[in-house]
Protein backbone atom coordinates (compact mmCIF):
# COMPACT_ATOMS: atom_id res chain seq x y z
CA UNK A 1 0.00 0.00 0.00
CA UNK A 2 1.18 3.44 -1.48
CA UNK A 3 0.57 7.02 0.49
CA UNK A 4 -0.39 9.82 -2.34
CA UNK A 5 0.28 12.99 -2.46
CA UNK A 6 -3.05 14.76 -3.01
CA UNK A 7 -1.70 17.97 -4.09
CA UNK A 8 0.38 16.33 -7.22
CA UNK A 9 -2.18 13.49 -7.55
CA UNK A 10 -5.32 15.21 -8.17
CA UNK A 11 -3.10 16.85 -11.42
CA UNK A 12 -1.78 13.55 -12.44
CA UNK A 13 -5.33 11.63 -13.04
CA UNK A 14 -6.73 15.31 -14.25
CA UNK A 15 -9.17 14.03 -16.97
CA UNK A 16 -7.18 10.45 -16.65
CA UNK A 17 -9.26 7.91 -14.79
CA UNK A 18 -9.01 4.82 -17.00
CA UNK A 19 -7.81 1.78 -15.32
CA UNK A 20 -8.19 2.44 -11.57
CA UNK A 21 -11.19 1.55 -9.45
CA UNK A 22 -12.02 4.39 -7.15
CA UNK A 23 -13.19 4.28 -3.38
CA UNK A 24 -14.03 7.07 -0.51
CA UNK A 25 -13.12 6.01 3.16
CA UNK A 26 -16.01 7.59 5.65
CA UNK A 27 -15.58 6.25 9.55
CA UNK A 28 -17.50 3.03 8.66
CA UNK A 29 -17.34 2.52 5.02
CA UNK A 30 -15.72 2.71 1.73
CA UNK A 31 -18.38 4.16 -1.41
CA UNK A 32 -16.80 3.22 -4.51
CA UNK A 33 -17.73 6.17 -7.43
CA UNK A 34 -17.01 6.62 -10.79
CA UNK A 35 -15.47 9.74 -12.97
CA UNK A 36 -16.85 11.13 -15.68
CA UNK A 37 -15.32 12.02 -19.03
CA UNK A 38 -13.41 14.59 -18.68
CA UNK A 39 -13.48 15.37 -15.03
CA UNK A 40 -10.78 14.91 -12.81
CA UNK A 41 -10.69 12.26 -10.17
CA UNK A 42 -10.14 15.10 -7.69
CA UNK A 43 -13.00 17.13 -8.62
CA UNK A 44 -15.55 14.12 -9.04
CA UNK A 45 -14.40 13.36 -5.64
CA UNK A 46 -15.03 16.82 -4.10
CA UNK A 47 -18.71 16.99 -6.04
CA UNK A 48 -19.75 13.20 -4.04
CA UNK A 49 -18.20 14.93 -0.46
CA UNK A 50 -19.80 17.96 -0.58
CA UNK A 51 -23.20 15.87 -0.96
CA UNK A 52 -22.21 13.33 1.66
CA UNK A 53 -21.18 15.90 4.23
CA UNK A 54 -22.96 19.12 3.42
CA UNK A 55 -20.25 21.31 3.78
CA UNK A 56 -19.17 24.93 2.06
CA UNK A 57 -15.46 24.27 1.41
CA UNK A 58 -13.55 25.19 -1.10
CA UNK A 59 -12.06 22.89 -3.79
CA UNK A 60 -8.42 24.30 -2.73
CA UNK A 61 -9.00 23.74 0.91
CA UNK A 62 -10.64 20.31 -0.23
CA UNK A 63 -7.80 19.60 -1.49
CA UNK A 64 -5.51 20.47 1.33
CA UNK A 65 -7.64 17.76 4.05
CA UNK A 66 -7.77 14.99 1.19
CA UNK A 67 -5.32 11.79 1.26
CA UNK A 68 -5.51 8.56 -0.34
CA UNK A 69 -3.43 5.18 -0.46
CA UNK A 70 -3.42 3.06 -3.84
CA UNK A 71 -3.79 -1.03 -4.16
CA UNK A 72 -2.46 -1.79 -7.19
CA UNK A 73 -5.21 -0.29 -9.34
CA UNK A 74 -7.60 0.19 -6.27
CA UNK A 75 -7.55 4.01 -5.39
CA UNK A 76 -8.81 4.60 -2.00
CA UNK A 77 -9.32 8.08 -1.04
CA UNK A 78 -9.63 9.63 2.62
CA UNK A 79 -10.17 13.03 4.25
CA UNK A 80 -7.89 13.56 6.89
CA UNK A 81 -9.35 14.61 10.23
CA UNK A 82 -7.45 17.45 11.00
CA UNK A 83 -5.23 20.08 8.82
CA UNK A 84 -3.01 22.85 9.36
CA UNK A 85 -2.50 25.42 7.03
CA UNK A 86 0.74 27.38 7.91
CA UNK A 87 2.19 30.93 6.19
CA UNK A 88 5.60 31.38 4.52
CA UNK A 89 7.47 31.36 8.20
CA UNK A 90 6.74 27.70 8.09
CA UNK A 91 5.12 27.70 11.82
CA UNK A 92 2.29 30.35 11.76
CA UNK A 93 -1.14 28.79 11.10
CA UNK A 94 -3.99 31.00 9.40
CA UNK A 95 -6.34 28.43 8.33
CA UNK A 96 -7.61 24.72 10.38
CA UNK A 97 -9.53 22.34 9.19
CA UNK A 98 -11.69 19.78 11.30
CA UNK A 99 -13.54 16.93 9.60
CA UNK A 100 -14.04 19.32 6.55
CA UNK A 101 -15.11 22.46 8.96
CA UNK A 102 -12.78 25.03 7.82
CA UNK A 103 -11.60 27.61 10.97
CA UNK A 104 -10.07 30.88 10.73
CA UNK A 105 -8.72 33.35 13.08
CA UNK A 106 -10.61 36.18 14.35
CA UNK A 107 -8.64 38.63 16.71
CA UNK A 108 -11.48 41.49 16.98
CA UNK A 109 -13.47 39.04 18.50
CA UNK A 110 -10.60 36.51 20.25
CA UNK A 111 -7.08 38.14 20.70
CA UNK A 112 -3.97 35.45 20.89
CA UNK A 113 -3.12 34.82 24.61
CA UNK A 114 0.46 34.78 25.11
CA UNK A 115 2.44 33.46 28.45
CA UNK A 116 5.78 32.51 28.89
CA UNK A 117 5.27 28.64 28.38
CA UNK A 118 3.15 28.95 24.63
CA UNK A 119 0.61 30.92 22.61
CA UNK A 120 -3.02 30.68 22.26
CA UNK A 121 -4.29 31.51 18.69
CA UNK A 122 -8.46 31.33 18.24
CA UNK A 123 -10.03 29.85 15.20
CA UNK A 124 -14.00 29.93 14.55
CA UNK A 125 -16.05 28.28 11.71
CA UNK A 126 -18.97 30.14 10.06
CA UNK A 127 -21.46 28.50 12.46
CA UNK A 128 -19.22 30.30 15.41
CA UNK A 129 -17.81 26.96 17.07
CA UNK A 130 -14.14 28.11 18.28
CA UNK A 131 -11.24 26.10 18.96
CA UNK A 132 -7.65 26.82 20.46
CA UNK A 133 -4.17 26.46 18.77
CA UNK A 134 -2.06 25.83 21.41
CA UNK A 135 1.74 26.84 19.86
CA UNK A 136 4.92 25.42 21.89
CA UNK A 137 7.98 26.77 20.77
CA UNK A 138 10.51 23.69 21.43
CA UNK A 139 13.75 25.48 22.14
CA UNK A 140 12.49 27.50 25.03
CA UNK A 141 9.57 24.83 26.31
CA UNK A 142 11.77 21.82 25.69
CA UNK A 143 10.93 18.94 23.76
CA UNK A 144 10.92 16.28 27.00
CA UNK A 145 8.43 18.37 28.52
CA UNK A 146 6.36 19.10 25.36
CA UNK A 147 6.61 15.32 24.53
CA UNK A 148 5.38 14.42 28.20
CA UNK A 149 2.27 16.88 27.65
CA UNK A 150 1.67 14.89 24.32
CA UNK A 151 1.76 11.32 26.12
CA UNK A 152 -0.41 12.18 28.84
CA UNK A 153 -3.01 13.80 26.79
CA UNK A 154 -2.71 11.07 24.25
CA UNK A 155 -3.43 8.66 27.56
CA UNK A 156 -6.56 10.89 28.58
CA UNK A 157 -7.84 10.26 25.07
CA UNK A 158 -7.75 6.15 25.60
CA UNK A 159 -9.96 6.26 28.87
CA UNK A 160 -12.80 4.52 28.89
CA UNK A 161 -15.33 7.39 30.36
CA UNK A 162 -19.04 8.53 29.74
CA UNK A 163 -20.15 11.11 28.01
CA UNK A 164 -21.07 13.39 31.14
CA UNK A 165 -17.04 12.95 31.86
CA UNK A 166 -15.71 13.83 28.57
CA UNK A 167 -17.84 17.02 28.75
CA UNK A 168 -15.84 18.45 31.73
CA UNK A 169 -12.47 17.32 30.29
CA UNK A 170 -10.84 19.52 27.39
CA UNK A 171 -8.67 16.74 25.18
CA UNK A 172 -6.45 17.60 22.51
CA UNK A 173 -8.28 17.30 18.93
CA UNK A 174 -4.78 17.17 17.17
CA UNK A 175 -0.81 17.69 17.46
CA UNK A 176 1.83 18.14 14.96
CA UNK A 177 5.34 19.79 14.43
CA UNK A 178 5.23 22.78 12.13
CA UNK A 179 6.98 22.69 8.65
CA UNK A 180 10.10 24.35 9.88
CA UNK A 181 10.50 21.81 13.02
CA UNK A 182 10.72 24.88 15.40
CA UNK A 183 7.34 24.67 17.43
CA UNK A 184 4.54 21.77 18.09
CA UNK A 185 1.11 22.86 17.29
CA UNK A 186 -1.73 21.47 19.62
CA UNK A 187 -5.32 21.52 18.70
CA UNK A 188 -8.00 21.93 21.21
CA UNK A 189 -11.79 22.73 21.79
CA UNK A 190 -12.38 26.35 22.91
CA UNK A 191 -14.15 27.78 26.08
CA UNK A 192 -15.25 31.47 26.30
CA UNK A 193 -12.91 32.42 29.25
CA UNK A 194 -11.18 30.21 31.91
CA UNK A 195 -11.92 30.88 35.75
CA UNK A 196 -8.69 32.74 36.46
CA UNK A 197 -9.69 35.89 34.16
CA UNK A 198 -13.36 35.79 34.76
CA UNK A 199 -12.47 36.19 38.70
CA UNK A 200 -10.08 39.21 37.23
CA UNK A 201 -12.67 40.84 35.08
CA UNK A 202 -16.02 40.21 36.67
CA UNK A 203 -15.38 39.64 40.31
CA UNK A 204 -12.39 41.74 41.61
CA UNK A 205 -14.74 43.63 44.07
CA UNK A 206 -16.97 41.16 45.05
CA UNK A 207 -17.20 36.95 44.82
CA UNK A 208 -19.50 35.67 42.35
CA UNK A 209 -23.27 34.88 43.36
CA UNK A 210 -23.65 31.73 46.18
CA UNK A 211 -25.25 30.32 43.98
CA UNK A 212 -22.73 30.54 41.29
CA UNK A 213 -19.72 29.68 43.12
CA UNK A 214 -21.81 26.55 44.71
CA UNK A 215 -22.16 25.32 40.87
CA UNK A 216 -18.66 26.08 39.78
CA UNK A 217 -17.86 24.09 42.98
CA UNK A 218 -20.03 20.80 41.98
CA UNK A 219 -18.67 21.15 37.98
CA UNK A 220 -15.36 20.85 39.45
CA UNK A 221 -16.03 18.34 42.08
CA UNK A 222 -17.59 15.91 39.21
CA UNK A 223 -14.89 16.52 37.25
CA UNK A 224 -12.18 15.53 39.64
CA UNK A 225 -14.00 12.41 40.07
CA UNK A 226 -13.89 11.13 36.74
CA UNK A 227 -10.86 11.29 36.75
CA UNK A 228 -10.16 9.55 40.47
CA UNK A 229 -12.32 7.05 39.03
CA UNK A 230 -10.05 5.97 36.51
CA UNK A 231 -7.24 6.14 39.17
CA UNK A 232 -6.01 9.62 37.61
CA UNK A 233 -4.69 12.33 40.24
CA UNK A 234 -4.56 15.54 38.65
CA UNK A 235 -1.98 17.34 41.03
CA UNK A 236 -2.55 20.96 39.13
CA UNK A 237 -5.97 21.82 39.24
CA UNK A 238 -6.30 25.49 40.23
CA UNK A 239 -8.83 28.83 38.72
CA UNK A 240 -5.80 28.85 35.87
CA UNK A 241 -6.83 25.37 34.65
CA UNK A 242 -10.67 25.68 34.83
CA UNK A 243 -12.35 27.00 31.62
CA UNK A 244 -15.79 27.90 31.17
CA UNK A 245 -18.84 28.67 28.63
CA UNK A 246 -21.23 31.16 29.82
CA UNK A 247 -24.53 29.87 27.52
CA UNK A 248 -24.80 27.23 28.07
CA UNK A 249 -23.02 27.33 31.38
CA UNK A 250 -19.98 24.17 31.04
CA UNK A 251 -17.02 23.66 33.29
CA UNK A 252 -14.41 21.75 31.92
CA UNK A 253 -10.56 20.69 32.83
CA UNK A 254 -7.63 21.65 30.93
CA UNK A 255 -3.57 21.29 31.15
CA UNK A 256 -2.89 17.65 32.21
CA UNK A 257 0.45 17.27 31.66
CA UNK A 258 1.12 16.70 35.57
CA UNK A 259 -1.40 14.02 36.00
CA UNK A 260 -0.06 10.84 37.70
CA UNK A 261 -1.29 6.96 38.50
CA UNK A 262 -2.63 6.17 41.87
CA UNK A 263 -1.49 3.24 44.30
CA UNK A 264 -3.13 1.25 46.35
CA UNK A 265 -3.44 4.25 48.76
CA UNK A 266 -4.77 6.93 46.74
CA UNK A 267 -0.95 8.43 46.46
CA UNK A 268 1.27 9.09 43.37
CA UNK A 269 3.57 5.93 42.27
CA UNK A 270 6.01 8.90 40.82
CA UNK A 271 7.26 12.25 42.63
CA UNK A 272 5.39 15.58 41.86
CA UNK A 273 3.59 17.98 43.40
CA UNK A 274 0.69 20.89 43.02
CA UNK A 275 1.16 24.40 42.62
CA UNK A 276 2.63 26.31 45.38
CA UNK A 277 -0.36 27.47 47.54
CA UNK A 278 -2.43 24.90 46.11
CA UNK A 279 -0.73 21.77 47.73
CA UNK A 280 -1.25 19.89 50.95
CA UNK A 281 1.33 19.19 53.90
CA UNK A 282 1.25 15.56 53.16
CA UNK A 283 2.21 16.90 49.51
CA UNK A 284 4.84 19.06 50.15
CA UNK A 285 6.49 16.88 52.64
CA UNK A 286 6.23 13.88 50.38
CA UNK A 287 6.47 15.17 46.99
CA UNK A 288 4.07 13.31 45.64
CA UNK A 289 0.24 13.96 44.66
CA UNK A 290 -3.12 12.35 45.68
CA UNK A 291 -6.51 12.15 45.52
CA UNK A 292 -6.30 14.26 48.90
CA UNK A 293 -4.27 16.30 47.77
CA UNK A 294 -6.54 17.20 44.86
CA UNK A 295 -9.42 18.11 47.45
CA UNK A 296 -6.89 20.37 49.04
CA UNK A 297 -6.69 22.05 45.47
CA UNK A 298 -10.22 22.48 45.05
CA UNK A 299 -10.57 23.80 48.63
CA UNK A 300 -7.80 26.12 47.75
CA UNK A 301 -9.39 27.21 44.39
CA UNK A 302 -12.69 27.94 46.15
CA UNK A 303 -10.36 30.39 47.91
CA UNK A 304 -9.75 31.82 45.37
CA UNK A 305 -13.05 32.34 43.74
CA UNK A 306 -13.91 34.33 47.11
CA UNK A 307 -10.63 35.97 47.70
CA UNK A 308 -8.63 36.47 44.34
CA UNK A 309 -4.83 36.45 44.96
CA UNK A 310 -2.44 37.84 42.56
CA UNK A 311 0.40 36.18 43.83
CA UNK A 312 0.64 33.05 45.54
CA UNK A 313 2.77 35.25 49.14
CA UNK A 314 -1.13 36.09 49.79
CA UNK A 315 -2.36 32.58 49.95
CA UNK A 316 -2.35 31.49 53.51
CA UNK A 317 -0.91 27.90 53.03
CA UNK A 318 2.92 27.56 51.02
CA UNK A 319 5.06 26.12 52.95
CA UNK A 320 5.64 23.67 55.43
CA UNK A 321 6.27 25.96 58.31
CA UNK A 322 2.30 27.67 57.25
CA UNK A 323 0.93 23.85 58.04
CA UNK A 324 3.04 23.65 61.74
CA UNK A 325 0.21 23.30 64.08
CA UNK A 326 0.13 27.33 65.46
CA UNK A 327 0.60 28.79 62.15
CA UNK A 328 -1.62 26.41 60.71
CA UNK A 329 -4.62 27.36 62.73
CA UNK A 330 -3.19 31.18 62.91
CA UNK A 331 -3.60 30.93 59.29
CA UNK A 332 -7.05 29.12 58.83
CA UNK A 333 -8.89 31.70 61.10
CA UNK A 334 -7.28 34.68 59.00
CA UNK A 335 -8.40 33.39 55.76
CA UNK A 336 -11.69 32.74 57.14
CA UNK A 337 -11.91 36.17 58.24
CA UNK A 338 -11.24 37.51 54.81
CA UNK A 339 -13.06 35.36 53.15
CA UNK A 340 -16.59 36.57 55.59
CA UNK A 341 -15.27 39.88 54.78
CA UNK A 342 -16.04 39.26 51.09
CA UNK A 343 -19.15 37.42 51.04
CA UNK A 344 -20.67 40.36 52.67
CA UNK A 345 -23.65 40.59 50.56
CA UNK A 346 -24.39 37.11 50.89
CA UNK A 347 -26.53 35.67 53.77
CA UNK A 348 -25.12 34.50 56.99
CA UNK A 349 -26.28 30.79 55.86
CA UNK A 350 -24.56 31.15 52.56
CA UNK A 351 -21.68 32.56 54.33
CA UNK A 352 -21.35 29.67 56.63
CA UNK A 353 -21.78 27.30 53.73
CA UNK A 354 -18.82 28.28 51.86
CA UNK A 355 -16.68 28.44 55.35
CA UNK A 356 -17.69 24.95 56.05
CA UNK A 357 -16.82 23.93 52.50
CA UNK A 358 -13.51 25.58 53.07
CA UNK A 359 -12.38 24.37 56.29
CA UNK A 360 -13.42 20.60 55.24
CA UNK A 361 -11.13 20.74 52.11
CA UNK A 362 -8.34 21.98 53.67
CA UNK A 363 -8.12 20.53 56.81
CA UNK A 364 -5.39 17.61 57.21
CA UNK A 365 -5.82 14.76 55.75
CA UNK A 366 -7.20 12.80 58.33
CA UNK A 367 -10.52 14.33 58.97
CA UNK A 368 -10.73 16.17 55.05
CA UNK A 369 -13.55 15.46 53.30
CA UNK A 370 -14.03 12.95 50.14
CA UNK A 371 -15.18 14.04 46.96
CA UNK A 372 -18.67 12.13 47.59
CA UNK A 373 -18.82 13.84 50.17
CA UNK A 374 -18.37 17.10 49.37
CA UNK A 375 -20.81 16.77 46.67
CA UNK A 376 -23.65 15.38 48.27
CA UNK A 377 -23.26 18.03 50.61
CA UNK A 378 -23.19 20.69 47.49
CA UNK A 379 -25.92 19.48 45.76
CA UNK A 380 -27.97 19.47 48.91
CA UNK A 381 -27.23 23.20 49.22
CA UNK A 382 -28.29 23.61 45.46
CA UNK A 383 -31.89 22.06 45.95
Amino acid sequence: MTELRLEDFCQLLNNNASGYRFSFATDDRLTAFTVPDNVSVCHALYSLWQKETNLQVSYEDFQLVLRGTVQGQHIIFSVSPCVIAYGQDGHTPFKVIIKGDVFEPNEVLRPTLMSDRSVVKFFRNAGGVWVAVKILERTSRGDDAIQKELIQNEHLKRLEMGPDCWERIVTMIHHETTPDSQFVVIVMQAFDTDLGSLLDAEFSQQPPPFSTVLWILQELLKATDCFHKQNIILNDIKHLNIVLNRDPPKLAMIDFDGISIAGPDGTSLTPGNSTLGFASWESIVSQRGSFKNDVFAIGMTLFQVITPSKDVVDLPFVTREDFEPYTYHEKMQTSIVRMRWRMKNYTQEQVEVIVRLFANMVAFAETRWTIPELLEFVQMQLQ
